[in-house]
């Protein structure tokens, strides 16, 4: 049998311990999938109330100003709105108050939660026919507000 010198097995050790510094230089890659679920938000509609001023008047225009609460887990962003006369004063005709529909720029965001109502000015929103009748002088009309809405795109 040979006698191992201090060269051969330094050699040796050497080529060990590089096979196994190669071995643990290695690693497994390792990958994974999963699926999973998400629900969308449910939609309430926004709380609105409206102000009118200054009070209506054979040919003149006037500002509706909706006091808008948003309860929704998101924001929104008011971009337009009309209002429509929904009742007058006896002997006096609604369609002798027209609906100016109103474009906002820019438009008006309204917070997620939001509980305090943000107003919203819808201007020159109405106007008066200038053949109203007389029975309209001092009367109340009924007003309703319909506001487009979205969510924000940035």
């Amino acid at each position: 049998m040979r006698k191992i010198t201090k060269r051969s097995a330094a050699i040796a050790a050497a080529v060990v311990l590089g096979v196994g510094a190669a071995g643990a230089a290695w690693a497994w890659v390792i990958g994974g999938t999963g699926t999973g679920t998400a629900t969308a938000a449910t939609v309430q509609s926004l709380g609105v109330t409206a102000t009118i001023s200054p009070d209506l008047y054979p040919t003149g225009s006037v500002n509706v100003t909706a006091h808008v609460t948003n309860p929704n887990t998101f924001p929104v962003v008011i971009s337009g709105g009309t209002a429509t006369v929904t009742s007058a004063p006896p002997g006096c005709s609604i369609s002798k108050v027209s609906s100016n529909p109103v474009s906002l720029s820019p438009t008006v965001p309204i917070p997620a939660n939001t509980l305090t109502a943000v107003p919203v000015l819808l201007a020159d929103a109405l106007t008066m026919a200038a053949d109203a009748q007389q029975a309209c002088a001092g009367g109340t009309f009924g007003v309703s507000v319909n506001l487009t809405a979205n969510t924000p795109t940035s």
